[in-house]
């Protein structure tokens, strides 16, 4: 069987995914990092979940401090790479469970309720709708256990390919508060970039954040959005292109 390969990686450190939803960063922001860290006072059956894992950057930094960890992604052939790039670090892969496809339905099963001591989802919830938004912090809370931490990264958009939609999104932030960031058509704002996104996607900022988090039970920790020097040149704009959250079950 042909050996599938990560694809190529940008010079800013960019690796598109296969299944053409958005691209994989290649080092860890400060919210991945401290879901890495939360890690390291696991003891006996802890475990960690990695929502929308991509190639593993995060899931593989967990494995190398020899903790448990279930990594989910929607592309089958990104948890095989993951796999082989696990296999390559010598870490032990009994350690390591991946399952596939849609983390709302695959997820929702009472084999991982409470489950898990702290969860990572990094730039996935931004290409799903408002309602699939709710859905997934309702299933956060059932999959953590109490005092379990959930640590959610998220694209703005202050982002330099997406600059058309910023006066829309403020006049709707106004108006409405919560979800003014919805784009319907997102290749009308950014044709370019837009190939290897989906259709739409749900810009996020720190209001509807720390809404969604205390409205399923969580106690905010810490929230605020972040700088992405690391972006390409044609996405970076100004020091606010990514909202991090970290939150605790009560």
């Amino acid at each position: 069987m042909k050996k599938i390969r990560m694809p190529k990686v940008e010079i800013s450190g960019f690796v598109p995914t296969l299944n053409k939803t958005g691209y994989m960063t290649s080092g860890l922001d400060e919210y991945s990092q401290a879901f890495v860290d939360s890690t390291a006072s696991f003891a006996g059956q802890e475990k960690a979940l990695e929502v929308g894992a991509a190639y593993g950057v995060s899931t593989l930094e967990v494995l190398g401090r020899g903790q448990r960890i279930l990594a989910n992604d929607l592309d089958q052939q990104h948890l095989e790479i993951l796999r082989q790039r696990a296999q390559k670090m010598n870490v032990k892969l009994d350690k390591l469970e991946t399952v596939p496809g849609d983390f709302l339905s695959v997820l929702d099963d009472d084999r991982y309720k409470e489950k898990f001591s702290s969860l990572l989802c990094c730039r996935v919830l931004h290409f799903l709708k408002p309602s699939g938004i709710e859905k997934a912090f309702s299933l956060f809370a059932k999959l953590l256990e109490p005092g379990g931490l959930l640590h959610i990264v998220n694209e703005t958009c202050y982002l330099k390919n997406f600059q058309g939609f910023i006066p829309t999104y403020e006049k709707l932030l106004a108006q409405k508060g919560v979800f003014a960031g919805f784009i319907e058509d997102v290749k009308s704002v950014d044709p370019n970039r837009g190939k290897n996104l989906p259709e739409f996607m749900t810009f996020f900022d720190v209001d509807t954040l720390e809404f969604l988090a205390e409205k399923y039970g969580f106690k905010v920790i810490k929230c605020g959005t972040f700088a992405r020097p690391e972006f390409p040149e044609d996405i970076r704009l100004d020091g606010r292109e990514s909202v991090g959250l970290i939150a605790q079950k009560i």
